[in-house]
């Protein structure tokens, strides 16, 4: 390579014979019409080519649109939704509320009419959560109990 570059920068134009002049006209005749018709493949290509990067980029374009679109649709949906669950909780709340109050209601006894606390509602609110609670008790021990059998089995399996 380096010694066809040397050749190259050592030749001397006023030593060419005038078939060496005529071979050069004719190499750069010959580039030119290849240029010339690289050229035109390209002008006759060209237009073709910058429709089709405009059709893209419209394309391209018009789906981002319609995805931003779809995106800000999910957020309402998400947001009435989000909302709607919001004021279902504040609604169960409220009801909570007034059931809580009704435990302990205050009634008039029709013999005496004296105000008597019917207090059968609370002890039966009292029982279900004592209930509960020993459930979830008996639940917590028998998975603390899973968890140590299965840290025991797997330091066995790996001795």
């Amino acid at each position: 390579m380096f010694d066809l570059l040397n050749r190259i920068r050592r030749v001397d134009p006023r030593k060419f014979t005038p078939t060496q002049w005529v071979m050069v006209a004719v190499g750069v005749i010959v580039a030119l019409w290849v240029l010339s018709t690289l050229l035109s493949i390209a002008t006759t290509i060209m237009p073709f080519v910058v429709l089709g990067i405009l059709f893209y980029v419209g394309y391209r374009a018009l789906s981002s649109r319609s995805e931003e679109a779809a995106k800000v649709q999910q957020q309402k949906r998400e947001a009435a939704v989000s909302q709607a669950d919001a004021s279902a909780d504040r609604a169960q709340e409220q009801v909570e509320a007034v059931r809580a109050r009704r435990l302990v209601e205050p009634t008039i006894d029709p013999k005496t009419g004296l105000e008597t606390v019917d207090i059968a509602r609370l002890e039966e609110q009292e029982r279900r959560l004592m209930q509960q609670a020993k459930q979830a008790d008996a639940d917590e021990v028998q998975r603390q109990l899973e968890e140590r059998r299965k840290r025991l089995l797997g330091n066995q399996s790996s001795e």
